[in-house]
């Protein structure tokens, strides 16, 4: 069993006007940002209810803000820590590398764009990665809102066209390419492609 486990969720500071941009026809700018924190949030206290169960490391990977205004916003009992530059591929990898480096056994990065995920699902995802290479979370319209890895596979992240549909089918043939033992998780709707703020209530 892994004794050094990381969850990392990757979100964006809430700056109005710069979060949840395909929201904000629909529901305006502030609307569009308090959706987006309260999912966040949301996430986040899944999260800290899986920590009851497993002995596991939380951080947010953000973008967007600072240290200070991250605190502000989510509490200061959670590490911060700043997503590198380029694109979400290259922020990716180099957070795993980065959580390796520092002696993790298993880690798993989550977003924050799925109301129905919760911390049985991260639970199963982490029993899961305990026995395969990769754990994979797909969402409904063809990216994915968990990736777990046991080890740095950079290139999981190389060649794909982040935010298009083919996201979670390119990292699953590239997987299957490189022999990896891998582990699907249920398929869940997102925020922003389910075009259904309905969704939405269900953290409410």
């Amino acid at each position: 069993k892994f004794d050094h486990k990381h969850l990392i969720v990757f979100t964006k500071y809430p700056e109005v006007g710069k979060v949840k941009t395909s929201l904000i026809p629909k529901l305006g700018p502030e609307g569009a940002s308090e959706i987006h924190s309260t999912l966040v949030k949301h996430t986040l206290h899944e999260a800290k209810l899986l920590q009851t169960a497993k002995s596991i490391e939380v951080a947010v990977c953000y973008s967007g803000g600072d240290e200070n205004l991250m605190e502000e916003w989510l509490g200061k009992n959670v590490s911060y820590i700043p997503q590198s530059d380029g694109d979400l591929g290259s922020r990716l990898s180099l957070a795993f590398e980065n959580a390796f480096s520092n002696h993790s056994e298993g880690v798993i990065i989550i977003d924050s764009n799925c109301p129905d995920l919760d911390f049985k699902l991260l639970k199963d995802a982490f029993d899961a990665l305990e026995y395969n290479d990769v754990v994979l979370g797909p969402t409904n319209d063809g990216g994915y809102y968990l990736i777990g890895l046991r080890g740095a596979i950079p290139e999981l992240f190389k060649n794909i066209e982040w935010g298009t549909e083919e996201v979670f089918n390119k990292t699953l043939r590239v997987a299957k390419d490189l022999d990896l033992y891998t582990f699907l998780l249920k398929p869940l709707d997102t925020i922003d492609s389910s075009g259904n703020i309905e969704i939405f209530n269900r953290v409410q």
